[in-house]
């Protein structure tokens, strides 16, 4: 039987949050990872325009 994946451990930038999980495909999953990370940057920055 062919078994694929990973356990991971992530965390954001100023080590306040850990993040875990399993993946079959880890490049792909660290990719979102940092995808999510700046959109929540870009989120939390962005002022409305009154």
């Amino acid at each position: 039987m062919k078994r694929g994946g990973a356990v991971y451990i992530m965390t954001n930038k100023i080590h306040s949050v850990l993040y875990t999980g399993v993946t079959s495909d880890l490049k792909k999953r660290v990719y979102e990872h940092k995808m999510m990370c700046i959109l929540i940057h870009l989120l939390q920055t962005i002022r409305p325009i009154n």
